[in-house]
């Protein structure tokens, strides 16, 4: 397998060589690449129960074994199901206050950059933006990270995500069967150092949460002050869990032990911190390529809410040319190529095709995203893709920004709301341009299973006639 050269690039060369269905092995492990999107609809959602589970990855441990990305099974689907109502609409209205605050601080750096006529590096500012809010509304954790850009932990959160393909960790890809000895060669690396720093940071958060239920508890003042948050939807099933395990009758299902609180609490961290500021950075770099698409997007935003800077939750659903924007961004850029994957239980025929058991099969995301079987002229921006008609026609198969099927990212929801909320107050109050530096295309880099921009994106910012928003601040 060749482990060195640029990713997309790779699958892009096989795709060409060997068609839409093609296997190769890792290891003594065979894998079936589909780009058939007929075939990737049998496979991700109509046999999902077939290709249930991720594939099994050579070197999983602790505390990423207990993660909703290689959980597996019965244990998969109940922590899956204490988590998804942190994600339903109604969560979602009651966290769009906590985006909005932090939002606020987003605009405050760019408003230092843009008063000195500065480039802005988007990306730097977009990190900034998705770890405040995560830590928020995971973790009631109020990291500044927008006021403090050398914050330490979205430096150890950078190290776990740049830095899990080493030499050491791509020898057990090539090698699964290697991956038996390693849990004892990873204690002695950098990435196991950062990654227990930060469970041991958000360890001290989950105690103190304990800590103040416990004293409103035997004060009588439990319910006042509970939070709505990821954190809390863990605390109280692992309470539920408990007292349920103490049964006669109870089920074998283990209960929401530590480890996986704490597991799935870093889980969100990486996930809502690198995926939504590069999504972000993306989408104001097409917006200060394609002037005339920004201002259909500026032009309804002003013209449905003329008044109001900081929108609903249902306000922003509204925004149809906004939406548009978004989602043709994140056809252009996907977040993340690598893991739409499945393994195969069982021996099984897909429209003609025998997979075998312990197969795993993968869904290029990249080429399904830019072929122009599916999309015509696919490297070029064209938001009308995505109007209300036209996605009526699009194949499930050949669109999956947050992958597919009912192992689809769980936070997909909330990062579009992330993503909406700062651009909508980012526009009213400029324009965004090009500027000198701005690359076109942008160089990218796939690092782990994201694809990041390679050198930083920068743009300029012109401050628009004044608005109601700005006057009466």
């Amino acid at each position: 397998m060749q482990l060195k050269k640029d990713r997309i690039a790779v699958m892009e060369e096989w795709i060409g060589k060997y068609g839409k269905v093609f296997g190769y092995y890792k290891g003594t492990v065979p894998h079936l690449v589909i780009s058939d999107v007929a075939m990737i609809k049998e496979c991700f959602i109509k046999e999902s129960s077939v290709f249930y589970d991720r594939p099994r990855a050579a070197l999983v441990i602790k505390p990423y074994n207990k993660t909703l990305i290689f959980l597996r099974g019965q244990e998969w689907k109940h922590v899956r199901s204490v988590l998804n109502p942190s994600f339903s609409a109604a969560k979602m209205k009651l966290m769009t206050p906590i985006i909005s605050r932090c939002v606020g601080d987003f605009m405050d750096v760019l408003d230092r950059k843009a008063d000195r006529g500065e480039a802005v590096d988007v990306m730097q500012a977009s990190q900034g933006l998705s770890l405040d809010v995560i830590a928020n509304c995971a973790l009631a954790w109020q990291l500044d990270g927008q006021k403090k850009p050398d914050n330490p932990l979205a430096q150890l959160l950078r190290g776990i995500l740049y830095e899990a393909e080493t030499a050491f960790t791509t020898s057990f890809v090539a090698f699964p069967f290697l991956g038996k000895c390693a849990s004892w060669l990873y204690r002695a690396t950098l990435h196991y150092r950062r990654t227990w720093e930060i469970i041991d940071n958000v360890r001290s958060v989950v105690q103190a949460r304990r800590r103040s239920q416990k004293a409103a508890s035997a004060t009588g003042t439990g319910g006042g002050g509970r939070r709505v948050d990821i954190l809390q939807l863990l605390l109280d099933a692992q309470e539920q869990d408990h007292e349920a395990s103490a049964e006669p009758n109870a089920a074998a299902l283990a209960p929401i032990d530590d480890d996986t609180l704490l597991a799935n609490s870093l889980l969100f961290l990486l996930a809502g911190f690198e995926t939504t500021a590069s999504t972000l950075s993306f989408i104001l770099h097409l917006m200060a390529q394609h002037q005339l698409e920004q201002d259909k997007v500026y032009e309804e935003l002003i013209k449905r809410y003329p008044e109001d800077e900081d929108l609903d939750y249902g306000q922003l659903q509204e925004l149809e040319c906004l939406d548009m924007f978004v989602k043709e961004a994140l056809r252009l850029y996907p977040p993340v190529v690598l893991l739409v994957s499945r393994h195969c239980r069982v021996d099984t025929t897909i429209l003609g095709q025998l997979i075998p058991a312990g197969c795993e099969v993968l869904a290029p995301v990249w080429h399904l995203h830019h072929d122009p079987q599916l999309w015509p002229d696919p490297f070029h921006f064209k938001p009308e893709r995505f109007a209300p008609e036209a996605s009526k026609d699009i194949h499930p198969g050949a669109y999956m920004p947050f992958g597919i099927g009912p192992k689809s990212c769980i936070g997909n929801r909330f990062a579009l709301l992330e993503l909406k909320a700062a651009l909508c107050r980012l526009l009213r109050r400029y324009q965004v341009l090009a500027c000198s530096r701005m690359e076109d295309p942008i160089d990218l880099i796939v690092q782990t299973v994201l694809v990041s921009p390679k050198t930083p994106i920068q743009v300029m910012l012109q401050r628009r006639a004044m608005s109601a928003a700005d006057s009466s601040s």
